[in-house]
């Protein structure tokens, strides 16, 4: 099952009634989008907006605590992609300037780690919209192994702030 929907557990039903909770839930994955947006030649920003928005809201309800880890951990892998991607292209820039605009680098391997950024950022587009649809009618929605992790952190950060 890779992507489970199900009602929300018992330990996140306590804090998760009002629609506050399940709007800043959703705002997890909006925070990683807009970040994302703005900060393409830094593509860590995204990580940074999502750490420091988790901690800011995640101490509120579990519920949110599960929705910022996912949405943190579903923008990492892009992320660092974008990023070595970004990096390697500075270095061929940096390149071709010295050369005086005679470029001998194959730019191949550079192109298809541009399609795999590509590949990685749709994904996280989709998982993002997905997960913030169903944070918004208060449900959690693991996807696949990275939902248990989600889940267990929040639980974890729960156990810890008691």
């Amino acid at each position: 099952m890779s992507i489970a929907t199900r009602p929300v557990r018992w330990y996140f039903q306590e804090m998760d009634s009002t629609t506050e909770h399940r709007d800043l839930a959703s705002w997890a994955y909006y925070v990683s989008f807009a970040s994302l947006g703005m900060g393409l030649p830094i593509p860590f920003l995204s990580l940074i907006a999502g750490a420091t928005y988790h901690g800011i809201q995640a101490k509120k309800s579990p519920f949110i605590a599960f929705h910022s880890w996912q949405a943190l951990l579903i923008g990492l892998p892009a992320s660092l992609v974008v990023g070595v991607w970004s990096f390697q292209g500075l270095g061929y820039s940096f390149e071709y300037f010295l050369s005086a605009g005679h470029l001998t680098t194959d730019l191949t391997g550079f192109w298809i780690l541009g399609a795999v950024s590509a590949v990685f950022l749709a994904l996280e587009v989709i998982l993002g919209l997905r997960g913030a649809a169903a944070a918004k009618n208060g449900l959690l929605v693991g996807f696949g192994p990275l939902g248990r992790l989600c889940e267990r952190l929040a639980a974890w950060q729960t156990i810890q702030k008691t």
